[in-house]
């Protein structure tokens, strides 16, 4: 958007600005101020930042150096407001100004709003998206990331801002498949060079800024390119940050920082297949929750409520009982409570989505149905916020939710209706979430949809629905390498195999049936007793179902005998967790393998 000086004292004269706002503007002035008020910007390749004159910046000579930094940059279209926002005080009154910035953000289609006050020695920045409320399909970070510089920053702390300012693009940008590695892998490149050379000479609060602000770059580059080296960057920048931004000198930046610091920890400890991290992520958001009271902070309370919740379910997918799933649904619901629907309609939804999550995985412990019937529930009540036409990719990601919630259900029930719910919504989501924009995501949903076929599959004479879902699984393999993602390879490795068993228990040979077992045996590599005890239960399972398959057309009764010790192992572990559900399953496999080898034994097979 550029407008020249002769075109805005024209549009002034025409409209009837009264001059005496200005106070003998220059021309400059004149300029901002028509750009801001009288030109929309329009959807462009670059993103849009709008700068708020700082508050007590009396000569604006800092907003201007404010400005120069971002548009140096590059890949910023920057904007002055040409007004100030209240940036001190009580909640109350930062709260109005927020207001005021979303409707400034949403009048001119810009993607942040940077604000503030000139504190006489320092700049304290501030950062608003265009929504107020975060985006991420899982977790997210309401506290605006405070960002301090010095008054007449150098240019190369420019990055900092820079940094913090795509840093809150990033997850709206997400939802429009809008990457912003390209910009954010330099910044943080040049941040961490800088702090490496110049962070012993640098004024406490400028290197907590620069650590808070690599941490939020890194982040947003890890988590969008699946590369982990960056993410242990960020939980490098976040703990330095920790150490300058103490809890006794500022609790609620001690706080904010505990909360990014625990999703950093959080998306690497569901990348890895052990729980250290998850643990790491758990105490984190525990530890923000001591500042960040409901009192103080009710949306931020809530916000760490989520992320708790996010954290607690990952670890309760990975153990025997069900505390760390029943922990995260409370968190869920805690957070609920001031993250309405009416309030803040996207985090409500982010959370039921979330609430959904752990639901269905309780519910697929359980013998019932009820869980899993409450998660179908919360996840058609979320799409009606998550519209396809408002953020598409979260509503991909809730439409592969559903179609693994209503998978679940339609294992359970007699008929295919719920299993061709489920692959409808499974396709549905691949029409957004492509593999050219979210990878990860969609070898996610390339796995849920094999889940479905196969199970239909299962239920129909012909083998077209199992060739799909082998295809499915093979699909989500070529993006759930073992190297980035162990459980998430292990578990398509296993779902692979199920798929593999039932075509070869259609097919006269047995080279199905061992390519199952094969896939099976892999995924054991991953899926050990110590770090997912149901999931190896799971996989010892299944290994039992293709071994009994390849003992009834082989010869002797080694096969059958594998079988049996498999499924004992499997039956060890659901006993000991109460899934009632998995215990009659592996029970009657078992009661049915020991049945074909005695049978074998005695000469009567």
């Amino acid at each position: 958007m550029k407008i020249s000086i002769v075109a805005a004292v024209a549009a002034a004269a025409i409209i009837g600005i009264p001059w005496w706002l200005f106070g003998q503007p220059s021309f400059e002035e004149v300029r901002r101020y028509v750009a801001f008020y009288f030109v929309k910007a329009t959807p462009g390749p670059n993103f849009t930042v709008l700068v708020a004159d700082l508050q007590a910046d009396k000569d604006l000579s800092q907003t201007a150096l404010l400005a120069e930094a971002l548009e140096e940059s590059g890949g910023l279209e920057v904007v002055r407001t040409g007004r100030a926002l209240v940036a001190s005080g009580v909640n109350k009154v930062l709260q109005e100004s927020e207001e005021t910035g979303k409707s400034w953000l949403s009048d001119k289609n810009a993607d942040v709003l940077v604000w503030g006050h000139d504190t006489g020695s320092n700049l304290i920045l501030r950062f608003l998206a265009r929504t107020g409320e975060r985006t991420r399909r899982e977790s997210g970070n309401r506290f605006g990331q405070e960002l301090e510089l010095p008054r007449n920053f150098e240019k190369v702390l420019g990055t900092a801002l820079v940094a913090a300012a795509l840093s809150h693009v990033a997850p709206a940008a997400e939802q429009q498949g809008t990457y912003l590695v390209s910009l954010l892998r330099p910044v943080a490149t040049k941040l961490k060079s800088l702090l490496a050379a110049r962070a012993a000479g640098l004024p406490l609060e400028t290197r907590a800024s620069l650590h808070a602000s690599l941490g939020l770059a890194a982040g947003v580059v890890g988590a969008q390119t699946g590369e982990n080296n960056w993410l242990e960057e960020a939980v490098t920048a976040f703990q330095a940050a920790l150490k300058e931004r103490t809890r006794e000198r500022v609790p609620v930046q001690w706080a904010a920082i505990q909360n990014n610091l625990g999703n950093a920890l959080a998306i690497l400890g569901e990348r890895e297949s052990g729980t250290a991290r998850l643990e790491e992520a758990v105490a984190a958001f525990r530890a923000a929750l001591e500042e960040s009271t409901r009192e103080r902070v009710p949306l931020d309370w809530a916000t760490t409520q989520n992320n708790l919740g996010t954290a607690l379910a990952r670890l309760g997918e990975r153990e025997s009982g069900t505390a760390r799933l029943d922990e995260a649904v409370a968190a869920f619901r805690a957070a609920l409570e001031e993250s309405t629907r009416e309030r803040v309609p996207l985090d409500w939804a982010m959370t039921q989505n979330n609430l959904g999550n752990a639901l269905t995985r309780l519910g697929e412990r359980e013998s019932g149905t009820a869980r899993l019937g409450e998660a179908v529930a919360a996840y058609r009540a979320v799409l009606e916020e998550r519209t396809r036409e408002r953020v598409p990719l979260e509503w991909a990601a809730t439409q592969t939710n559903l179609g693994n919630a209503l998978r679940a259900l339609g294992e359970r029930e007699s008929g295919t209706a719920r299993l061709e719910e489920a692959v409808a919504a499974c396709r549905a989501a691949l029409e957004e979430g492509t593999r050219e924009r979210v990878p990860l995501q969609w070898a996610a949903t390339q796995n849920n949809l094999g889940n479905a076929l196969t199970t239909l599959g299962e239920r129909e004479s012909g083998t077209a629905r199992l060739k799909e879902a082998v295809a499915a699984y093979r699909a989500a393999l070529e993006e759930w390498t073992r190297e980035r993602v162990p459980l998430q390879w292990a578990t398509t490795q296993n779902n692979l195999g199920n798929a593999l068993k039932v075509l070869g228990e259609r097919e006269s040979g047995t080279a199905r049936l061992k390519e199952a077992m094969a896939a099976f045996r892999a995924a054991l590599e991953e899926r050990t007793r110590e770090r997912v005890p149901l999931d190896w239960a799971g996989a010892q399972n299944n290994l039992g179902n293709a071994l009994k398959a390849l003992g009834e057309r082989e010869n002797g009764t080694a096969r059958l005998e594998d079988a049996v010790a498999a499924y004992r192992a499997a039956l060890d572990v659901y006993e000991a967790a109460g899934a009632d559900y998995f215990v009659n399953l592996v029970t009657a496999n078992l009661r049915n393998a020991e049945a074909t080898l005695e049978a074998r034994k005695t000469g009567r097979n």
